[in-house]
């Protein structure tokens, strides 16, 4: 008898105590695995991968400003968005309600609103996606009991997360709004327009700004020519004053300041005239025959001479009239440029008011026009090859059945069966107080063995 505690000794003795039990749990479970995997309809994995390659920046439809369009940078909070909308409700049930309609899979099945739901809980329960590490990759596996239906069945929800996805993204309201604003926008043009063309029309001028620029380099050129004919003006009137005064002068007036060929002549010949008399009246008497004679000579070139300053007078006379009314006239015309200019200065604020509001008119029609041109091609059902979100690789089968699965079935069958007998013959041991071996006997009632007789 061993007095001592041999482990090995004892596991052993366990075993073969509880190997009929350990056999029969191992059986069983093993028996159990391979009627699974034999008789259990197999349920097969359809796999598809899904690449979003950038975000759609949001844009407000109510905002006309011009944003550009970019790809933002992905995280992983966007790519769980994708598979929350991959498993939407909404989406699915447009699936079942696509394939239905058509006739793809579920023609022999006559399908209510409740039949509906549970087909649509069944594909919610089956469809799984989990993103590829390190990737922007989502991939998708569909289980079914039938590859061919699943297939379809994944190829219709692709095509239809695809439209949700872009129906959310641009919404279909999107068309009638920005048509409605487009027509708005066109009339408020319109109007702008027509209130323009009264202002041009009513004012004889099609830029004001223009015109005022125009009209103070001319009033520029007129002031100059203006002061230019002034000071010839006070020069000739100081002139016909100067001849006024000279031939007013009872004394003899040679006239030599007057700048002309025929009295300047005649000036000349009174001066020899007036010198010679002089030196008559040295030798005779100022009453002599000869001085008398001089002096008449002198008094008839004197009478002629005022007759020629006198027709030069009118002439300057004339001169100076005709630089009056010149000066009267560019003046007039210096006012009315003035006046004018007054004006287009006013009216300027009504056109520049109508021109800038006809601009933010155009502005935000051209905006309007582009963002319903991008929701057009956005929303076109064969732009999938512009989508941020693309379909890498399309739904196919593995070829071979998820569950069951005979390579690993069977063996953890096996496996589990054996530590599931241990374990239970283990728990029967401990609970079971019998003595069973000479030992216990010792062990537990401190006695000594005699001897033992084997059961038959």
């Amino acid at each position: 008898m061993k007095l001592y505690e041999d482990y090995l000794f004892e596991l052993t003795t366990f075993l073969f105590i509880r190997k009929k039990m350990i056999i029969a749990i191992t059986l069983f479970i093993s028996l159990a695995a391979v009627l699974i995997t034999y008789f259990i309809p197999p349920t097969y994995a359809i796999v598809s991968h899904i690449l979003v390659r950038g975000k759609r920046v949001e844009k407000n439809l109510d905002s006309l400003e011009s944003t550009p369009s970019k790809v933002s940078e992905l995280n992983k909070e966007d790519l769980n968005s994708e598979i929350e909308l991959l498993t939407a409700h909404d989406v699915i049930r447009n699936t079942v309600d696509h394939l239905v309609a058509n006739e793809a899979v579920f023609r022999e099945m006559n399908l209510d609103e409740n039949g509906k739901f549970q087909m649509v809980k069944n594909i919610k329960g089956n469809l799984e996606s989990e993103i590829i590490p390190n990737s922007n990759v989502i991939h998708i596996i569909l289980k079914t009991k039938s590859p061919h239906q699943g297939r379809i069945i994944l190829e219709n929800h692709l095509e239809q997360y695809l439209a949700y996805r872009s129906q959310i993204y641009t919404p279909s309201q999107a068309d009638p709004f920005f048509n409605d604003q487009v027509n708005v926008y066109k009339k408020k043009i319109l109007t702008l327009e027509r209130e323009l063309n009264n202002l041009v029309s009513k004012y004889e001028t099609p830029d004001p700004f223009q015109e005022i620029e125009n009209n103070l380099m001319i009033k520029q050129d007129l002031v100059q020519h203006l002061n230019q004919d002034k000071s010839k003006l006070i020069q000739k009137q100081r002139e016909v004053s100067n001849l006024k005064a000279a031939l007013e002068n009872k004394n003899i007036q040679f006239f030599t300041f007057i700048d002309n060929l025929s009295i300047t002549s005649f000036a000349d010949k009174l001066q020899g005239l007036v010198i010679e008399k002089g030196e008559l009246l040295r030798k005779f008497h100022p009453e002599s025959t000869k001085v008398f004679r001089i002096e008449e000579q002198i008094q008839n070139t004197y009478a002629v001479l005022k007759a020629e300053v006198t027709t030069y007078l009118s002439e300057q006379e004339n001169q100076a009239l005709i630089l009056k009314e010149k000066v009267a006239s560019m003046a007039s015309r210096v006012a009315q440029i003035d006046a004018r200019n007054i004006d287009l200065h006013i009216i300027s604020m009504s056109y520049q008011r109508v021109k800038n509001e006809l601009d933010l008119m155009h502005s935000s029609y051209k905006t309007l026009m582009r963002r319903w041109e991008e929701t057009i091609i956005q929303r076109a059902s064969d732009t999938n090859a512009l989508s941020l979100v693309s379909i890498s690789s399309k739904p196919f089968f593995s070829g071979t059945p998820v569950f069951p699965n005979k390579r690993t079935l069977i063996p953890v069958g096996i496996m589990v069966g054996l530590i599931t007998g241990v374990s239970l013959s283990f728990l029967f041991e401990y609970f079971d107080q019998r003595i069973k071996r000479p030992e216990d006997i010792h062990q537990f009632l401190g006695k000594p063995t005699l001897f033992s007789i084997l059961k038959n």
